[in-house]
């Protein structure tokens, strides 16, 4: 029965072909292939319909969609019934729409290695006066991140932002191994694939340097815009500058450190020097997240403001000498918390009776 219908559609098409803006989709209990059939008619086209499809043609629907935008009823019949429906010259032509898209799938390969790697945080040292035998300034090891990328999370962010219904079809596929994913698809989805994950890169290798600046006089405000900074800063020489990645705590330490004897142990009568490092000097510490208002930093500063390092002698109890031991009298200004430093802008921070101006400049290399 269908075949004899596509021929006689194709018997009764003179007339050049034409897509209607809007199509008559209604249909009560109605074979399928009478609704494809009367979509031709709409068209002035002949009808092809691939053989495969007969049984699928042959179900029984009901639609109610009086004019229907073409765009839209195509869509529809894709979605709902799998048909790949188009109009080539004076025929309409109907096909298995999963057929039509394997034809179409691609695969390839993404390496996302660079995304999967962890990167250390650096704090700065702490600046404060030592208890005996132990260090003023101590450097802590690098902190490797207690959430390690996971490739997994990479597949399914892929899923979820790209054409999210697509990879359900049982034609595309995406799959991980060795830091590689596996994608198959069609290439238009593989082109937002590549896009994704070259944004996902792009922000994985971005760097910010951060300035730190002493200033003379300090404005009203905590953080000033890129116009005001500029007037401000024009002929500053930083204090200190380093670069780290964005999200990655790290610091810039300017530091002179000294020994002193800060006591005696009495070990069998005989009196061992204890000796302590007391340093001074100034750490900046910057973990920074870039927005796209700017920089949101979180900012540790640490300035030794005064150090005094007197003596006093030590006697036994004849009244002999025994040694000079130090007692530090030393003070730190120190200050911590989280701004946005405007793009081109400044955080200004008073410790004390000086002024620092600090700043977070982004690097991104791959734009």
């Amino acid at each position: 029965m269908i075949r004899s219908l596509i021929l006689t559609g194709l018997a009764g098409c003179a007339a050049a072909a034409q897509q209607p803006a809007t199509v008559d989709l209604r249909a009560d209990q109605q074979i399928l292939y009478v609704l494809v059939e009367r979509l031709a008619k709409q068209c002035d086209a002949g009808l092809i319909v691939d053989h495969n499809l007969q049984d699928r043609l042959g179900t029984t629907v009901t639609l109610v969609a009086k004019d229907a935008p073409w765009n839209d009823a195509i869509a529809m019949l894709a979605s709902e019934y799998h048909l790949t429906v188009r109009l080539v010259g004076n025929r309409l032509e109907v096909t298995d729409a999963d057929t039509e898209a394997r034809k179409r799938l691609e695969t390839r390969i993404y390496d996302v290695r660079t995304m999967l790697v962890s990167t250390p945080d650096f704090p700065g040292p702490e600046l404060a006066t030592p208890a005996i035998g132990t260090a003023a300034a101590r450097y802590l090891p690098g902190i490797e991140s207690e959430a390690l990328p996971n490739i997994n999370e990479l597949v399914e962010l892929v899923q979820h932002q790209i054409a999210p219904s697509s990879w359900t079809d049982g034609l595309a596929k995406i799959s991980e191994s060795g830091g590689m994913l596996t994608v198959t698809q069609s290439p238009e989805i593989q082109r937002q694939v590549a896009g994704l994950l070259a944004r996902l890169e792009r922000s994985a290798a971005r760097q910010v340097v951060v300035r730190c600046f002493r200033l003379t006089a300090a404005p009203a405000a905590a953080t000033v815009d890129a116009a005001t900074w500029k007037s401000l800063g024009a002929d500053l020489q930083p204090a200190a500058v380093f670069v780290t990645q964005d999200e990655q705590q790290n610091h810039h330490a300017v530091l002179e450190q000294r020994n002193y004897v800060g006591d005696l142990d009495i070990v069998q009568g005989i009196y061992d020097p204890v000796v302590a490092t007391i340093a001074r000097g100034l750490v900046v510490d910057v973990q920074p997240s870039v927005t796209n208002q700017g920089v949101v930093a979180t900012v540790k500063l640490a300035a030794s403001a005064d150090q005094k390092l007197p003596t006093t002698k030590v006697q036994a109890g004849d009244g002999r000498w025994l040694a000079d031991i130090t007692l530090p009298d030393a003070s730190f200004d120190s200050a911590k918390d989280t701004r946005l430093i405007p793009s081109g802008g400044a955080a200004i921070y008073q410790l004390g009776g000086r002024i620092y101006a600090i700043t977070c400049e982004v690097l991104d290399y791959t734009k």
